[in-house]
């Protein structure tokens, strides 16, 4: 386990958030090491796949989550014990000032974002860019929002796409609704020149939307051809946020 190479932001009195990647198709060694880790229940879930493969990504993604928490609050990673929200978004359960955390997978690879700074809610998304179908635009974004992807020549729509799935998917995961909030209910910016940013919450006042930021992820900062966000709820006289990168090299 390394968890050296972090590649840093550096901001003044800045909000941290730190974000870990690595691959869920690791060297056999490490998914064993990975694999020893699980909870009787976890290994049994990852058993249940029918894909031998997705089960082996499943056991790569649930025992690196629980190395990396388990350095953050200092237990052995099998120890770890975590809840469920109503939507199945995972919390650690039985700890004092546990940190906010979530993950995300596209492929084979995963993304994990882990803080403890004082956010009252944390999402995350990453996407593989892959070309989609014409109508999911008009058939899950707000009206706004289609009209922004229009507005965009044909060959950049593309990304400009997955600029507004992967904020409109950190938020809806930050908020812990699962498939229950409508994606059209909210909109964010999706130019590549505009500041990612929540725009419109259907059920909260401008000052509500005003505690939610969002961050984009590049691919240069994760993996070619993928891309992702951060969706997370705080203060709004908060200071920025600070990203600490945590690429893995041990797989």
């Amino acid at each position: 386990m390394n968890f050296q190479g972090c590649r840093t932001h550096i901001l003044q009195d800045a909000l941290d958030i730190d974000v870990w990647t690595w691959s869920l198709a690791p060297r056999a060694p490490v998914l064993a090491r990975l694999a020893q880790h699980l909870q009787p229940d976890e290994e049994q879930r990852a058993q249940r796949f029918l894909n031998p493969d997705h089960g082996n990504h499943y056991r790569a993604g649930r025992g690196r989550l629980r190395e990396i928490l388990a350095s953050s609050v200092g237990q052995p990673a099998g120890a770890l014990r975590f809840s469920l929200g109503p939507a199945d978004k995972p919390a650690l359960a039985g700890l004092n000032d546990a940190p906010a955390f979530n993950l995300s997978h596209t492929g084979a690879f995963a993304a994990l974002a882990v803080t403890r700074a004082p956010v009252t809610a944390l999402g995350l998304d990453i996407e593989r860019i892959r070309p989609i179908e014409r109508d999911i635009a008009r058939r899950f974004f707000s009206a706004s929002e289609v009209a922004a992807l229009e507005a965009h020549p044909p060959d950049a729509r593309m990304a400009a796409f997955y600029r507004c799935w992967t904020r409109k998917e950190a938020f809806v995961k930050a908020r812990g609704d699962g498939l229950g909030y409508p994606l059209d209910a909210f909109d964010v910016t999706l130019e590549a020149d505009i500041p990612p940013a929540l725009l419109r919450i259907a059920s909260l006042t401008p000052a509500e939307v005003a505690h939610w930021r969002l961050i984009h992820l590049a691919d240069h900062q994760l993996w070619p051809g993928i891309v992702g966000a951060i969706a997370l709820e705080t203060s709004p006289s908060a200071p920025s946020v600070r990203l600490t990168w945590h690429p893995n090299t041990d797989g």
